[in-house]
Parts: structure tokens; sequence; C-alpha cells
């Protein structure tokens, strides 16, 4: 339903600049927008597979198009315990710049709820101001609360594990069952 509901958005020609993607940790939300983002920069379909040249370059982290940030490891080779608002600066720089191979920038925040507060603020310029044929995407796991101004400039996708049955339909349509 969350992919027919952002696929709609883009078929209607109004695609809005800011998508907080929002659900429990462990449930596909980054191999979700990974999809979002490789169709929106040129995949024949949100569902391609690494056949296709866009979804291979999304998938390596080498489309130019596409900047995904993610927590970085100190000098000791750890995760830092949060986003930086440096990144975040980082990102905002990226869509200054023009696109290469799409007509689009995509960024991606993997996951907002992991950025500190400077980080979130730095982010509001960029959305208050979206550069043109520019997406940001928030990846939200809900362990905090998000400022209300991010919430306001973004349309929220939520997505929910699968149950048992959802589970098991997905399944026998790809012969995966016993």
């Amino acid at each position: 339903a969350a992919q027919e509901r952002f696929l709609a958005a883009s078929a209607s020609g109004r695609l809005h600049h800011g998508w907080i993607i929002e659900g429990p940790s462990g449930i596909g939300k980054s191999i979700f927008v990974r999809r979002l983002a490789a169709y929106i920069l040129g995949a024949v379909s949100p569902n391609a597979g690494l056949g296709d040249p866009v979804m291979q370059k999304v998938s390596a982290g080498s489309h130019p198009d596409l900047k995904w940030v993610a927590l970085e490891r100190n000098e000791k080779g750890q995760l830092r315990k949060d986003i930086s608002v440096d990144q975040v600066r980082d990102l905002n720089h990226f869509f200054s710049l023009r696109p290469a191979l799409s007509g689009w920038r995509i960024g991606v925040i993997d996951a907002i709820d992991q950025s500190n507060r400077s980080g979130m603020n730095a982010l509001l310029k960029t959305l208050e101001e979206p550069p043109d044929r520019s997406i940001l995407f928030l990846i939200n796991h809900g362990s905090v609360s998000l400022l209300p101004t991010l919430r306001s400039r973004c349309q929220t996708l939520r997505l929910s594990r699968l149950d048992d049955d959802q589970t098991g339909a997905i399944l026998a349509a790809h012969d995966a069952l016993d």
C-alpha cells in the first residue's frame, strides 16, 4: 500500500520533495527506499531486479544522483553514536549540485532518529526551500521523536510487519515454501 501511494504521487506529476518512511526496525525500510530511489532515477519499475542498470548502480551505492547518509565509523572503526550535523550539511550541499545522469537528486538519511537535534535542524532549510527535482527520504525507526517542523514538511509512509498470512502468500508466490 505504501508503494502504491508513492507511485500514485509520482504518476500525478506532483511528487512531494520530502518523505518520512517509518516503521519498526528490521522490516525492510532501507530496501524499500532503495527501490523507490532507483525507480525515480530511471529503473524500469520499483520492483526491477539487478538486471536493471539503474538498480545495479543504486544497490552498489555508485549512482551519482543518490546520496545515502548513515552512521559512520570513528577512527577506531566503531560506529558513531549519531549522524553528525556535518554529514547533514554535506547532504544539503549535494542538493545544490546538478543531477549527473537522471535529472533528479535523491538524498536518504538512514535513519533520521539516529541524527542529533542539530542534524535535524540542518535539514530544515533544504525541506523549506527544496531544489527542483529533488527528493529527501528520511527513514525513521520511531526510537526518538522527530521535530514537528520536519514532520510538517514531509509526507509519511508507514510500513508494518507482515502477518503470517501475508508472509505465506509471498513465499508461495516465489515457490519458497516446503
